[in-house]
């Protein structure tokens, strides 16, 4: 059985999934009921909303959709393991390894501006970064086009709208040679599927589960609806969708794009006639549909229009809205699909707002704020919570979710501000969806030294930002005030970083007197001298790694060589470094 719940409410969805629970509980009660979810927060979301309603939440397995798929292929393919598959990470190196050579043929051509900039970058590092773009755009086909990979792999070319996308099928179909070569099975959802479904149909007792629940989740692929339609012969899905309107809105086209399709229309038609019918199509289509949830809505409509093509059971729980600020009326137009925009587009609408709807004045349910910059931003969003929360005492702050486009922009912002108010200003707060880099500062440094063969002369600054890395002086036996004198002395010092090009690399000799200037000689005492010396070996240690990691290495090599350089250069908190590099041994040898 598949069913999909419609609901403008997503409050309410968790409900009937407490209700499912409640009323007919699984067959086993030691078996997990399992939910699928699109991120860890929403999981951890859903098992609050449902211990609030059910009194306690426990025995929940919560996975990702393609997590999900792969377990139930592997379930019932137990001999596909995880080593097999195609993806992201064994594509880069296979098209890094071959797109050179294809860059000779008319159809990447479409390549050579872009190879072209930048030069000071290699042309290998360029290929790289090209490498993993392909890669990624490939991954994407594997799951919302697959027939394009399937064709692709049968020699035949699909017919798109621009001829330079033809460099994808000749690059696809010289990939998947290269892994035949290498005696590596191609393996993905597009070519698994039909495999999955046979075996499924003959297998006499599959490992399932009795049930899944889809919560929270606000697109899943075609070829992943596929993956479920089909498991729900063996099992109930029910899948909570998040529909912000209860009536058909899969065909509604925002008004720029009327207008386009409308002018394009006009260009092969007669003027007059057809004009006048084009014109009225373009004001009803305005008048009947919701502007709003026709531009912003179009992830959702393919989404209603990829669920509309297989055959489900569905049960509509809509939530009526009472219209009573900004915010709620708009959310009401979208729910009926109703446009009471007022555009002005007459003398009448233009020079009155009489049409328009009353607002209250203390209405702020949407505000727009003007800002300078993150920060100030961030600010003047505190300001506004700390206010909202001190009018309304039943707000708490996990109630509150606050979204922006990347957060990791933000993640200092938010730090500095939310992270540092004293009470009663503070509000705790958790960051959610930000990379490695940016929640351990330590692995940014890490990665920036790798980068070091790109270092051309090191300057004062470039110097002092390593210094002010807590763990790499004190590896290099630096103290608070040793760095206060270097940095006021800054000039004296300079002299190091600048001659040491000279000097041997691989000796362990202290500071060489021939490197300080003559002038400078009666102005170092014993500790400034033995300060000299510790800026000495960091500097003579930086321009050894420089040498070092300019050379090329097959990636075994570097594994042992990231171990080597966390070792030189830090000396405490270097568990999450080592397991960085170790996560990069393990990612290396499954490309190979």
């Amino acid at each position: 059985m598949f069913r999909i719940y419609h609901s403008n409410h997503l409050e309410l969805l968790t409900q009937l999934v407490a209700y499912h629970w409640k009323n007919h509980p699984l067959n086993d009660p030691l078996i997990s009921e399992t939910i699928l979810v699109q991120s860890n927060d929403v999981a951890q979301w859903v098992q609050i909303s449902l211990a609030k309603q059910l009194g306690l939440s426990g025995n929940i397995r919560f996975y990702f959709p393609e997590e999900f798929i792969w377990t139930m292929v592997r379930n019932v393919l137990p001999d596909i393991s995880e080593n097999t598959l195609v993806n992201k990470d064994t594509m880069i190196w296979k098209i890094f390894e071959i797109l050179p050579f294809l860059l000779k043929k008319k159809e990447f051509k479409i390549f050579e501006a872009y190879l072209s900039l930048e030069p000071e970058m290699t042309i290998s590092r360029k290929i790289f970064q090209l490498s993993c773009k392909i890669a990624e755009m490939y991954e994407h086909y594997l799951i919302y086009r697959p027939e394009w990979i399937s064709s692709w792999e049968k020699g035949n070319l699909i017919k798109l709208d621009h001829k330079d996308h033809q460099w994808q099928a000749i690059l696809w179909s010289t990939l998947v040679a290269k892994y035949k070569d290498q005696y590596q099975p191609i393996l993905h959802l597009a070519n698994v599927y039909q495999i999955f479904i046979s075996k499924l149909k003959v297998s006499k007792y599959p490992i399932l589960p009795e049930r899944i629940f889809i919560v929270g989740i606000s697109t899943v692929s075609p070829l992943y609806l596929k993956f479920l339609h089909s498991l729900s012969q063996y099992m109930d899905i029910h899948l909570m969708n998040t529909n912000p309107c209860r009536y058909y809105w899969m065909d509604i086209i925002d008004p720029p794009m009327l207008g386009v399709i409308n002018w394009k229309k006009r260009k092969h038609q007669s003027k007059v006639l057809f004009g006048q019918l084009q014109y009225s199509l373009l004001n009803s289509e305005r008048q009947s549909h919701n502007p709003l949830l026709a531009s912003w809505g179009k992830l959702g409509s393919d989404y209603l229009s990829w669920l509309s093509k297989i055959e489900t059971d569905e049960i509509e729980a809509f939530v009526d809205i009472p219209g009573e600020n900004l915010l709620s009326l708009i959310q009401r137009d979208i729910l009926e699909l109703e446009d009471n925009t007022i555009l002005g587009i007459t003398p009448d609408t233009f020079s009155n707002s009489h049409k328009k709807r009353l607002l209250k004045q203390q209405d702020n349910s949407i505000s727009i704020h003007r800002c300078i910059n993150k920060h100030h931003e961030v600010e003047i969003l505190h300001q506004n919570l700390v206010t909202f929360m001190n009018k309304d005492h039943t707000v708490t702050p996990t109630d509150i979710i606050v979204m922006v486009a990347d957060i990791d922009d933000y993640y200092p912002f938010i730090q500095a501000v939310f992270g540092q108010m004293s009470s009663p200003y503070s509000l705790p707060f958790y960051i959610s969806d930000v990379s490695m880099v940016k929640t351990y500062p330590l692995l940014h440094v890490f990665i920036n030294l790798l980068k070091l063969s790109e270092i051309h002369t090191f300057t004062s600054e470039y110097i002092f930002s390593v210094l002010d890395v807590p763990e790499i002086i004190l590896h290099f036996n630096i103290n608070e005030n040793d760095l206060c004198k270097i940095r006021s002395q800054a000039e004296k010092y300079s002299f190091i970083w600048k001659n040491i090009k000279n000097e041997n690399l691989n000796s362990t000799d202290p500071l060489s007197v021939s490197l300080i200037p003559e002038e400078e000689m009666t102005n170092f005492d014993n500790y400034e001298m033995k300060l000299a010396n510790k800026i000495y070996r960091l500097v003579k240690k930086l321009c050894h790694w420089r040498k070092f990691l300019s050379e090329k290495r097959i990636i075994s090599q570097w594994m042992t060589i990231c171990t080597d350089l966390v070792n030189d250069f830090f000396l405490s908190r270097i568990k999450i470094l080592r397991g960085y590099v170790y996560f990069w041994k393990i990612s290396g040898v499954k490309c190979y």
